[in-house]
């Protein structure tokens, strides 16, 4: 493999704000802040119960079944033994971004996306999601309650709870 594709994915991650470049010295991970980490999750506070809302209100029983199976697929992989932080990370990215599938703004879709990337690198810092009291799927449960039923601003409500008790856990956890 040549370097060109290389640098280029540095770039790309880079441009993600996932890796500082640094003249002269190379790359490295983008280090962590407990106020960047808040400033993730307040944008996410303010653009994803939103384009859950637009989501619900375009949904129909197609996109309630990829709901319904990516639920599952979270379901399985947090109540498995010994699941892997960055494997239970993805599931909750593939629910969330599921649950986004209809909604019709490309824009928010992609900003949440790219936000969502960011808290997934920091709830990275988390640890063992094992040593928690916290049952993981109880909050994720209402947000599907009401979008299965149709209540945009129920979903929204209960993921703007979930999407806060992940922050306040997250900023605990990086001091």
């Amino acid at each position: 493999m040549s370097a060109t594709p290389l640098r280029e994915a540095i770039q790309r991650l880079a441009g993600r704000g996932l890796v500082d470049l640094e003249p002269q010295k190379g790359a490295r991970v983008a280090p962590a802040s407990v106020v960047d980490a808040q400033e993730v999750f307040e944008a996410r506070l303010l653009i994803e119960p939103h384009a859950l809302e637009q989501s619900i209100r375009h949904t129909d029983d197609i996109h309630r079944g990829v709901i319904d199976r990516s639920f599952e697929w979270l379901s399985e992989v947090v109540e498995s033994e010994g699941a892997a932080l960055p494997s239970i990370a993805e599931a909750f990215h593939r629910f969330h971004m599921a649950l986004l599938l209809r909604c019709p703004s490309t824009w928010l879709r992609h900003t949440n996306e790219t936000l969502a990337v960011h808290a997934y690198r920091y709830i990275s810092y988390l640890g063992p999601l094992a040593e928690t009291n916290h049952d993981l799927l109880a909050g994720e449960r209402e947000v599907l309650k009401a979008a299965h039923d149709g209540q945009g601003a129920e979903a929204a409500a209960a993921l703007r709870r979930e999407l806060r008790r992940s922050m306040r856990a997250l900023i605990a956890a990086l001091g």
